[in-house]
């Protein structure tokens, strides 16, 4: 089942991507994580497709979800599983058990031993710049509102999966308000 609010008013202080787009599913929208899209947000007359080249979805300053060319500039918005550190680069294994997506840990080696090491808070530490925020089990990063760091969505999906997630998914209304809010 899928919710859809309308008229949620956002505080953002940018426009700012989102992971929702159609890039690899023709005429239905996803994530870029993966995850079901059980909740839309799109503004009046959204999503439009104008002249068939918006595949991409935009949370605009003060407003809903817009579709938008992949191709334009914004902030980006990333969201990380709270076990990441977002101050390591991941390393990436998938089907290491099947059926589990493994996105980062830490490895290291001693005597032909291996440990894991994963953080549970989403604490800045070390020289990361990045200022991530806690929100359940989740860590989320909003970029600077500075126009000369916007990305593309694909630089943006990029830089979002060198942190050990991706551009945000937003399932609930609750999320969204905290987005708006807190990131």
């Amino acid at each position: 089942m899928q919710t859809v609010a309308t008229g949620q008013q956002l505080n953002l202080k940018s426009t700012q991507w989102i992971g929702l787009n159609l890039l690899n599913n023709n005429n239905v929208f996803q994530w870029s994580d993966g995850e079901n899209v059980p909740f839309y947000n799109w503004a009046a007359g959204q999503p439009s497709n104008a002249n068939g080249i918006q595949y991409c979805v935009e949370m605009q300053t003060g407003q809903n979800w817009y579709d938008q060319n992949c191709y334009v500039k914004r902030g980006i918005t990333c969201k990380i599983p709270k076990g990441v550190d977002p101050n390591d680069k991941p390393i990436v294994i998938n089907d290491l058990f099947p059926g589990d997506k493994i996105y980062s840990f830490k490895i290291r080696a001693s005597n032909y031993y291996l440990s894991l090491s994963i953080v549970t808070e989403c604490e800045n530490k070390g020289d990361s710049e990045l200022n991530w925020v806690q929100y359940r089990n989740k860590c989320y990063y909003s970029s600077p509102y500075i126009e000369s760091q916007y990305l593309s969505w694909q630089d943006a999906d990029s830089f979002c999966k060198q942190e050990g997630g991706f551009l945000v998914s937003i399932h609930s209304l609750n999320e969204l308000q905290f987005i708006n809010s807190k990131v």
